[in-house]
């Protein structure tokens, strides 16, 4: 990490999400600037103090207890593949060890691989990780928690104040939570101390949720429903941005040709990469020290310019089909379809869509395009014998190509780092994707142009690709707000399961979700008139 954090090349200052500090034997330490908040049991191997800041064995022996003393071990957990290698940083590693994880991740830990600061892990001990007798499945319960354990005192002043003090004038909060159970609670709590103690800061709220799933019966689709409208009315009046999203369901690939090079997310470890690979994308430019830079307050600003309304959708696009050949135009890899307004080779991750629908009035939106030129240097010349792009050539395009959609497309940044795929992240790519990015080509002429001597059956780990991401808000969002007032509609059929939220402190009655569904409605109806979408928002499994 340090090595990365000192890079004078790289175009982005890592500084801005890592902090320096010191062991306790005064070395040096890099270790994020991040609080994490996790049920009992879900931190796997991961320990609750940090191995970069604890003593070794011998020193603790040194000043160990004398006295008697019992010692109460549980069993250690098994480490996988990854985890072993390590513990063993002379053995061989590998470019990916995704084959494993995806079979046997159990918890975030198990493929995690950074040190953290003392203060870091924050774990909930009123709730045990996959306990199917007391679920954290309710908001009400989260604020409940939030309260019992003192959060505003023992995470808040404790834990995210000692990181501001120490931060050079920080941009602001990036919260990640869950949106259909009871972090969403936790998250609502916390984002309303933040909101009241740091008025000036961005507040930029990432909601996260599960892929549709006919797995699920009736009252889990209803709960999460109600959990998720209740988080979006919370979240669009007390954060600067609000980011709902969930990855596509397995059902919806088929569908657009966003998916062509992608395999169906198999599990939550290949589904929350896809997320995670999209927000990491949207928010580079908060970390680039070039003049594309633009820092959390002026999104928040960009996209939210009345502060009325923080709700923002995210298109994404992962891995963008760049040819391997230099035969297609650049533009040529959006998929642009110019009658329709739309980027078929982005999927919407908070409108569900197959395609990342354009509104040439709105200026409300922010486009990142990564990696796309450094990617191209690894091209094959053309059969024509042209050159591959060269980065000036890439980014004139790219600029031309934005001001032909106007005003929503008039902010961008263009960064040359690709978006770097670890040995921990999925292998969700298709087989035609090569290790270096690019897309193989499938006419046997082009195969013959390229040569024979790659394995075109035997491709080997993704290393690295070109993405793309769009923040956009405006009326596109409205069937996001008409689904949100549909599931907090209170009727004879459904009341069974709004009484699970009347419990505790923090509960809710019948006049509490009324008051919701008339402002998440006020929100509504001032969007006007929406977009009309082929694939609308809806419950559809």
């Amino acid at each position: 990490m340090a090595k990365y954090l000192e890079s004078k090349d790289s175009e982005f200052n890592q500084e801005v999400l890592y902090r320096t500090g010191e062991n306790y034997k005064g070395e040096q330490t890099y270790t994020p600037r991040l609080v994490i908040c996790d049920l009992k049991g879900s931190l796997g191997t991961l320990r609750h103090e940090s191995e970069l800041y604890e003593p070794t064995e011998g020193s603790r022996q040194a000043h160990a207890w004398t006295g008697k003393m019992e010692l109460f071990e549980s069993d250690p957990i098994k480490k996988n593949q990854y985890l072993q290698s390590l513990d063993t940083p002379d053995g061989e590693f590998k470019l990916s060890y995704a084959g494993d994880l995806s079979k046997n991740v159990k918890v975030w830990s198990d493929f995690n691989s950074l040190y953290y600061h003392p203060t870091t892990v924050y774990e909930l001990t009123t709730h045990t990780h996959d306990d199917e007798n007391n679920r954290f499945l309710l908001p009400t319960r989260g604020r409940e928690v939030y309260q019992e354990l003192a959060m505003d005192e023992t995470l808040m002043d404790v834990r995210i104040r000692q990181f501001m003090e120490e931060s050079d004038n920080p941009q602001g909060f990036q919260i990640f939570a869950n949106s259909f159970d009871g972090f969403s609670g936790v998250a609502a709590a916390t984002l309303e101390y933040l909101a009241e103690d740091y008025p000036k800061k961005a507040r930029i709220v990432y909601g996260i949720a599960q892929p549709k799933s006919t797995s699920l019966s009736k009252e889990q689709t209803l709960v999460q429903n109600i959990n998720q409208a209740l988080t979006l009315k919370c979240m669009s009046e007390e954060s600067t941005l609000y980011i709902p999203m969930r990855a596509p369901s397995v059902l919806k690939y088929g569908h657009g040709v966003w998916q062509s090079n992608l395999r169906k997310h198999e599990n939550m470890y290949e589904w929350s990469g896809y997320l995670a690979a999209a927000i990491e994308t949207a928010t580079s430019p908060f970390r680039l020290t070039n003049a594309f830079r633009l820092d959390m307050a002026d999104l928040s600003g960009l996209l939210n310019p009345h502060a009325f309304n923080s709700t923002t959708a995210l298109a994404f696009g992962l891995p963008l089909s760049l040819p391997q050949s230099r035969d297609t135009s650049l533009a040529s890899i959006f998929k642009a379809d110019e009658k329709m307004n739309r980027f078929e080779s982005a999927w919407d991750l908070t409108l569900e869509t197959p395609y990342d629908q354009i509104d040439r009035t709105s200026h409300c939106s922010f486009s990142v395009f990564r990696g796309i030129a450094s990617i191209l240097q690894h091209q094959y010349p053309s059969l024509n014998g042209l050159q591959p792009y060269s980065i000036t050539q890439v980014t004139e395009e790219l600029t031309n190509f934005t001001k032909r959609y106007g005003p929503m497309l008039a902010q961008s940044a263009i960064i040359q780092t690709p978006f770097i795929v670890g040995p921990t992240f999925p292998q969700f790519f298709g087989p035609m994707v090569t290790t270096t990015g690019l897309i193989r080509p499938t006419s046997p002429k082009d195969t013959d142009q390229i040569g024979q001597s790659e394995k075109m059956l035997t491709p080997e780990p993704v290393t690295q690709c070109a993405s793309y991401a769009r923040l956009h808000s405006g009326s596109a969002l409205k069937p996001l707000f008409e689904f949100a007032v549909a599931s907090l509609k209170v009727s004879s059929l459904n009341n069974w399961v709004y009484t699970d939220y009347t419990h505790g402190q923090f509960g809710l009655d019948r006049s509490d979700f009324e008051s919701s569904r008339e402002t998440l409605q006020e929100l509504c109806d001032a969007y006007g008139e929406s977009v009309d979408y082929d694939d609308s928002f809806s419950d559809d499994n």
